[in-house]
């Protein structure tokens, strides 16, 4: 590990290694570190208040995004587990869904997680969740929060395809009496797990760690790129929703005059909606929250799109009190469960294959254009010729992507990825 002393998160910042998950604008002793949105990034930066800081590196040790050792954590967390290089350790797979058909209708993915919560919340296993949800007062930024109510469980159910600095919230947590569920993205979790080791205190406040799969996140830009091909001023919108209303569901607009506009999921998150993901993202291993306690996401096996319009998640279990946990939720009928098999994971989750595989391909274009790479600390396989054939459409997307001028370019370029897809699938045998 690299030496701290006199680190800050400025470092990683000016490394452009910044994943903005919050960690230490949440675990910082004397507040001196506030995550603001970079409006030409569109995405969230910690900026460091100079004058409360006392230089104690704790913001720099915490950071995932220059070093997370995946290896070392896997074998300390989940010594006694079965180990998939794509999904990481596992005890139990299945999939799942809520019993109450609105919550079911209504989230993402089949609200297992938010179902999973409620119980806990029921059985007073936590005294709250960290969990995130559209600000009411601004409602193309998130807020992230403790939720200590059912209502308020349910009111951060769906998915939020925008920057999320959740564990800002860690703050309110070491300030409160009791035990507490978190639920984030693979870079919450790995900025968690850091902070524990750190901050034994906050490590006594956690009661389990639910983990979100995650292919990328996309920055504030592709909601706006979003927005302008559906004709609608970001200052017209009331309230946004990403997903729900059945499965896979809608982009859902409410608009100030009380209309609403939709967009099927499909046709919205699409390559063009793809290439505004955040630039750290491609930098990323972790698709699987492999940290988490039990991962959570949609299951998309062919076999359940084929007959699922509710929706369906697919579950990680990695620690025995979880898997617990879930099985006790499932008894007493707040969600189905059924078992599967770690192949049923990785196929439901392709992007595990792009996360692993090509990101060498993705190492050597940064490498190569004098930018900065994390650590991971895992043996990863050679990438193909075809996988650095990816990585350099991915990136030329992302530059037309950076620019609002250049978004009709872009369109026309992933309609030539797209029509170049169609031709090699019918002019090669399958």
């Amino acid at each position: 590990m690299r030496d701290s002393k006199g680190m800050t998160i400025e470092t990683v910042v000016k490394d452009g290694l910044c994943c903005g998950c919050g960690t230490c604008a949440g675990v910082c002793p004397n507040g001196a570190i506030e995550m603001k949105i970079n409006t030409r990034k569109g995405i969230y930066l910690p900026y460091l208040n100079r004058k409360k800081c006392n230089d104690c590196s704790l913001c720099y040790r915490v950071c995932p995004g220059w070093e997370v050792n995946l290896t070392d954590f896997n074998k300390k967390l989940f010594p006694n587990t079965n180990y998939d290089p794509l999904a990481g350790c596992y005890l139990q797979c299945y999939l799942g869904y809520a019993n109450k058909q609105d919550l079911r209708y209504n989230c993402a993915s089949g609200g297992l997680i938010t179902a999973f919560l409620l119980y806990a919340l029921a059985e007073r296993l936590i005294d709250g969740a960290l969990v995130s949800k559209m600000d009411e007062k601004h409602p193309l930024e998130p807020k992230p929060f403790i939720a200590r109510t059912k209502e308020d469980i349910i009111s951060a159910a769906r998915s939020k395809y925008c920057p999320v600095p959740a564990n800002i919230a860690l703050r309110e947590i070491l300030k409160s009496e009791g035990r507490f569920a978190i639920v984030g993205l693979p870079c919450h979790l790995q900025g968690l797990r850091k902070a524990e080791v750190s901050c034994p205190k906050l490590s006594k406040k956690i009661a389990f760690r639910i983990g979100i799969l995650c292919a990328r996140n996309i920055s504030f830009q592709g909601t706006l790129y979003q927005l302008n091909r559906m004709g609608i001023e970001k200052d017209s919108i009331k309230e946004i929703s990403y997903r729900g209303n059945g499965w896979p569901g809608n982009l859902s607009i409410r608009l100030n005059d009380g209309s609403n506009v939709t967009e099927y999921y499909p046709r919205y998150y699409n390559n063009r909606f793809g290439s505004f993901v955040i630039p750290r993202c491609t930098l990323c291993v972790d698709g699987a929250a492999e940290l988490a306690d039990a991962s959570f996401g949609d299951a998309w096996l062919p076999e359940i799109k084929a007959k699922d319009q509710i929706g369906t998640s697919i579950v990680i279990a990695r620690s025995n009190d979880v898997l617990n946990i879930l099985l006790s939720a499932y008894e007493k009928g707040f969600l189905e469960l059924e078992p599967t098999g770690i192949n049923e994971v990785n196929r439901s989750q392709q992007y595990f294959t792009w996360k692993k595989r090509e990101i060498g391909a993705r190492y050597f274009l940064n490498k190569l254009m004098g930018r900065k790479t994390p650590e991971y600390f895992l043996a990863l396989p050679k990438p193909s010729m075809g996988d650095y054939i990816h990585s350099l459409l991915l990136s030329s997307q992302m530059f037309l992507a950076s620019c609002r001028s250049w978004w009709k370019a872009l369109d026309i370029f992933c309609y030539l990825i797209e029509l170049a897809g169609k031709l090699k699938n019918k002019v090669l045998p399958k």
